[in-house]
C-alpha cells in the first residue's frame, strides 16, 4: 500500500505565473513531500502486516528526514523485482501516485529503476477504481469511501504525541491504512468471504500494538475494531417466527395465542333513511 503527499513545485509555479498569470496546481507540477507504505504478506489466505514505512521532508529530530530522492529510492526498494509476487495498492494511484512517481524519478535521475519503468514489475490495484464512479460520474473521495464502511479516516485530533510529526505525515498514515482496509473489503466481496476483511483488520491492530503506536490517529483503528467486535458479540440472534397454523385446517388461526390476533375492523352502522318506516319519523 502506498500513499503520497505532494505540493506544487515552486519553480514550476513561478514559470506558469509568468506565462498565464494564475497557475493551476495539477499533478504535472507536483513534487513529493511525504509518503507512507504499508507492507503486508498473504499467508494461507490471511494477511500479516510486516512493515510500516514513513518519510517526510519536515520530520522532527527523532525521525530521519528524507529528501525526494531518498523517498523515491524507498519506494523502488520495495517495488523492484523480487522472488515474491508484488502488488501495489493505491487510492487514485492511476491518475495521481504513479504519474507523479515516474515524473519525479526522471527529475531526480532515477528513471533507470525498474519500479519507475513504463511497464513496472508489479501488479497495480487502484482501490478507487474498484469502487466505480458515483451516479454523477464523479470520483469518490477516500474519506467517503472508507467512512461509509466504518473505517476511521480522522487525522486531526486536539492532542497528539510528539513523535506524530507533521499533520501531513499523520494524514498519510491514516490514508494508507484506510486504503489497505478498502482493498480487503474488495477482496472479501470478490471471494464472498467476509473473514478476509475481519482478519486483515485484526492484523493491522496486532501490528500497531507490536510497534507501540501511541498517536490517536493510529489508535482509532484499534478502538474501532474493538467496537465492531463488541457490536457483533452483542447482536441478538434471529428467532424463528412461531406459527401454529395447519395447512389442512384453513379455519385455524395462524397466531400463536388469541392475544396475538388483531381485533376486528370497526364497521360503521348504516345511517337510517326515510324508507326505513318509523326511523324516518324520528321515533
Amino acid at each position: 500500500m502506498l500513499d503520497l503527499e505532494t505540493a506544487p513545485e515552486q519553480q514550476a509555479l513561478c514559470l506558469l505565473r509568468s506565462e498565464k498569470g494564475v497557475a493551476r496546481a495539477t499533478w504535472a507540477i507536483q513534487r513529493i513531500e511525504g509518503l507512507c507504505m504499508l507492507v503486508a504478506e498473504e499467508r494461507g489466505g490471511r494477511f500479516a502486516v510486516t512493515d510500516f514505512v514513513c518519510a517526510d521532508r519536515e520530520a522532527p529530530r527523532e525521525i530521519e528526514r528524507h529528501d525526494e530522492t531518498a523517498m523515491l529510492n524507498l519506494v523502488a526498494d520495495h517495488l523492484d523485482p523480487s522472488e515474491l509476487r508484488t502488488t501495489l495498492v493505491t487510492y487514485n494511484g492511476r491518475r495521481h501516485d504513479l504519474p507523479i512517481l515516474r515524473r519525479r524519478a526522471f527529475v531526480n535521475s532515477l528513471s533507470h529503476r525498474p519500479a519507475f519503468q513504463p511497464y513496472p514489475p508489479f501488479d497495480h490495484e487502484d482501490a478507487m477504481l474498484n469502487l466505480g464512479p458515483d451516479p454523477m460520474g464523479m470520483a469518490v473521495p477516500l474519506i467517503q469511501a472508507a467512512g461509509g464502511l466504518g473505517i476511521p479516516v480522522m487525522h486531526r485530533f486536539p492532542t497528539q504525541a510528539a513523535f506524530a510529526a507533521t499533520p501531513r505525515m499523520r494524514k498519510c498514515q491514516v490514508d494508507v491504512l484506510a486504503t489497505f482496509l478498502l482493498h480487503l473489503q474488495t477482496l472479501s466481496a470478490r471471494s464472498g468471504n467476509p473473514d478476509i476483511f475481519d482478519n486483515g483488520w485484526e492484523a493491522v491492530c496486532t501490528f500497531l500494538g507490536r510497534i507501540g503506536a501511541k498517536g490517536d490517529h493510529l489508535l482509532q483503528f484499534i478502538r474501532m475494531q474493538e467496537r465492531r467486535l463488541a457490536a457483533l458479540l452483542a447482536s441478538p440472534t434471529t428467532q424463528p417466527a412461531r406459527s401454529d397454523a395447519r395447512s389442512d385446517d384453513p379455519g385455524r388461526s395462524c397466531f400463536a395465542s388469541p392475544h396475538d390476533r388483531p381485533s376486528a375492523p370497526f364497521r360503521r352502522r348504516p345511517r337510517p333513511t326515510s324508507d326505513d318506516g318509523d326511523a324516518g319519523n324520528g321515533k
